[in-house]
């Protein structure tokens, strides 16, 4: 089934000029249809017809969710749904992010789990340029993390989450997560 028009136009609709996000998103997409597809498929799913953007410089919101929604058109058969394409787009644009300076800055304040998950609203603050992200504590190996007028789906962002917790390496990493409301996303997060 392809991705949900209506989702997209709501998301579109809700987006101001103020709302962009980092080139690094939209190449993660782009690498995702470069593993499993071609380049032919990449330029299709680029309304710019680039299939790259600079991954530092801020792009329109609207303009990322194009390409994600262009993206698990053509590669949900391929991997087996819709989720799991956000999935591995927000897995590698934190794999990516983590790789670049501004991730050895963020890597800087610890490798462990913790310390990782305590980056997340500071990490989604420097690579976007909406919404706020809150982290609370559930104990040593436990969080919530809760995200607030939030433009991108659900499964990209447990991707984004799921390669943090991955980076740190623990056993029985978990990412569960639940869309309450409208651009509203929470997460629970558990490993050992």
């Amino acid at each position: 089934m392809p991705a949900d028009r209506l989702d997209l136009a709501a998301r579109i609709a809700a987006a101001t000029k103020d709302d962009t996000i980092r080139g690094l998103a939209f190449n993660s997409a782009f690498d995702v249809v470069r593993e499993h597809a071609d380049e032919a498929t990449v330029l299709t799913c680029d309304p710019a017809g680039k299939g790259k953007r600079a991954d530092f410089s801020n792009y329109a919101v609207p303009d990322l969710l194009t390409v994600l929604w262009a993206v698990a058109d053509r590669l949900e058969r391929k991997l087996g749904s819709v989720e799991e394409v956000f999935f591995q787009a927000g897995y590698r644009a934190t794999a990516g992010l983590l790789g670049s300076m501004l991730g050895h800055t963020l890597l800087a304040f610890g490798r462990s789990p913790r310390a990782l998950m305590a980056q997340v609203p500071t990490a989604f603050k420097a690579t976007t340029g909406y919404g706020q992200r809150f982290v609370a504590w559930q104990g040593e190996t436990a969080c919530r993390i809760d995200f607030d007028h939030e433009f991108l789906p659900l499964g990209y962002l447990r991707g984004a989450i799921q390669a943090g917790l991955d980076a740190a390496g623990p056993k029985n990493a978990s990412v569960e997560g639940a869309a309450p409301g409208f651009m509203r996303a929470s997460f629970q997060v558990r490993w050992e």
